[in-house]
């Protein structure tokens, strides 16, 4: 992990992946590990835009994953308030690591107090878990997978916002635990445009995707944005909801 860490590779990141932006390839978003507190590390998301000077290294322009499953509490440390936000001329854009896809206060502060249009989510999520309940003969020992393929058409139509993920495929190198695979793009409406393989690399082109216009089409009977904000008004100086009048 010393190793792997980006403040060794920003010759390969300043030197291969910079040149390879230009009118068409706007911008790359990466995740790698960073130094972090006490000889742990920070599992962060990086932006690289075609922006002359940007400093893809400064705190303020990356993204520290927040929820961290046991095993990674060992080696890495929380982002804890951690966001990032990017505004754009395609959309305002925010960003989650895996396991924060399923904390449903996080993906509420983007969409209801930063008023993110999309969330872009990468992620190695694993593929194998069982789940059973031999009562009613129902079991899969891929619930992991189960749960990438449900969580994501329904956070994006809950909070009304685009779903763009990125995740790991195939079998870790050293590990051999096999990850679900499943990239892919929902729509504000919760339904799936594109998915990738669960099981094979594959390389993603979507095209005509009008991240604002669409977003805005699709608030026309469920207004979730509108309709929560009758019922929640926001904490003076807090990142926070009440339905408590007074």
């Amino acid at each position: 992990m010393d190793s792997a860490v980006i403040e060794n590779h920003t010759g390969w990141i300043d030197n291969i992946l910079r040149p390879m932006l230009d009118d068409e390839l706007r911008a790359i978003v990466f995740n790698n590990i960073r130094k972090g507190p006490e000889g742990k590390y920070f599992n962060s998301t990086f932006i690289l835009p075609v922006v002359e000077d940007f400093d893809y290294l400064k705190e303020e322009n990356m993204y520290d994953k927040i929820f961290l499953p046991h095993l990674e509490k060992i080696y890495t440390e929380t982002g804890g308030d951690d966001r990032l936000v990017v505004d754009t001329k395609w959309g305002r854009f925010g960003f989650v690591t895996c396991y924060d896809v399923l904390f449903s206060q996080l993906l509420l502060e983007y969409a209801k107090i930063d008023n993110v249009d999309a969330l872009i989510q990468i992620a190695s999520w694993r593929s194998l878990a069982w789940r059973d309940y031999p009562g009613m003969n129902v079991g899969t020992d891929t619930y992991y997978g189960y749960l990438w393929d449900t969580v994501m058409p329904a956070k994006s139509a809950t909070n009304q916002v685009w779903i763009i993920a990125c995740n790991a495929v195939g079998a870790h190198g050293i590990t051999d635990a096999h990850f679900w695979g499943g990239s892919g793009i929902w729509a504000p409406s919760g339904i799936k445009l594109l998915q990738a393989s669960h099981t094979n690399e594959e390389l993603l082109i979507i095209h005509n995707v009008d991240i604002k216009g669409q977003r805005a089409l699709e608030q026309d009977d469920f207004n979730y944005a509108m309709d929560f904000g009758s019922i929640y008004r926001p904490i003076h100086g807090k990142r926070a909801f009440t339905r408590i009048k007074g």
